[in-house]
């Protein structure tokens, strides 16, 4: 998919598709290997090979990757939402990858910063993985810590010279279940009609996660149809569970399939129409930044 560069861009090339996306063989030093083989698009955000770029203060990735294959262990310095998509996914988190929590689709898990955290898919299918960059970096793989571990091993070090080495904050059990959101615990909240479950939301206590964020997110249930209302940031509507559904954007309609994305300004109007009524679900990201910035 050839790249395109968000500002001042009308809202109809800012439609990503899902289809379209390429993948990216030279994300990680380590990403082509057989142990540690994913596969990973890079969708929007700042990044050189994003297929959306410019003005977003956050990344949005997709990974692919099977059960037998997985990243190394290691940190970054901001916060790193995995929602799986498809599949299932065990994810680890520890110096030493002690702790683990097995999570299914529409699952997410804000990994702390400075943590280490590894992960794979734990079905016989591959799964695939959406992947929110709380950053600004132009780049999310700058930044990123390796753990020592890994370092002392043979040849560990020239591989992962690139980035830093050391050991991650530590966070037990307890402690990570406020990064944790689990859909079958939204769901419930979401009014028959249709209508914004909070996902991610710094300190508002019906969100799914609560802790400190620089983004929001937001499931939208769409039954039928469904008018929402807009921010003044930068937001982002991907489809994640029933698959297509049309966005009207200031009265210009988008015909939405499963996981393509669309990036809209802040203001105007939004509404939503699921096929033949059936439910639709929708994440919906606000670029708490882009509302600063303003």
């Amino acid at each position: 998919m050839n790249q395109t560069t968000l500002s001042n861009l009308p809202v109809q090339l800012r439609h990503v598709r899902h289809a379209d996306l390429q993948e990216d063989t030279e994300a990680y030093p380590d990403v082509m290997e057989p142990a540690r083989r994913r596969s990973i698009s890079h969708v929007l955000g700042q990044h050189p090979k994003a297929a959306l770029r410019g003005t977003h203060k956050f990344h949005l990735d997709y990974l692919v990757s099977g059960a037998a294959t997985e990243p190394p262990l290691h940190s970054h310095d901001y916060s790193e939402i995995f929602m799986v998509l498809q599949g299932g996914y065990r994810f680890f988190w520890g110096n030493h990858a002690e702790h683990y929590v097995d999570l299914g689709p529409l699952d997410m898990f804000s990994v702390p910063p400075k943590v280490m955290r590894k992960f794979h898919s734990n079905r016989e299918q591959p799964g695939m993985l959406l992947a929110i960059f709380d950053t600004t970096l132009r780049d999310p793989d700058d930044g990123i810590v390796i753990s020592q571990a890994l370092i002392d091993e043979e040849g560990g070090a020239e591989k992962y010279a690139k980035y830093g080495s050391g050991w991650g904050d530590s966070v037990d059990e307890d402690g990570i279940q406020s990064y944790i959101a689990r859909i079958s615990d939204l769901a419930s909240k979401a009014p028959d009609e249709g209508g914004i479950v909070p996902l991610i939301a710094t300190d508002q206590a019906d969100a799914g996660i609560s802790t400190p964020h620089h983004v929001t997110a937001q499931f939208v249930f769409v039954n039928g149809s469904l008018d929402v209302e807009p921010t003044a940031a930068t937001e982002v509507f991907v489809p994640v569970r029933g698959g297509s559904c049309q966005l009207t954007v200031d009265g210009e309609t988008f015909d939405l399939q499963s996981f393509d994305a669309l990036s809209v300004d802040g203001g105007g109007t939004r509404s939503l129409l699921a096929p033949n009524n059936e439910q639709v679900v929708l994440l919906r990201i606000i670029d708490t930044r882009s509302e600063l910035a303003k």
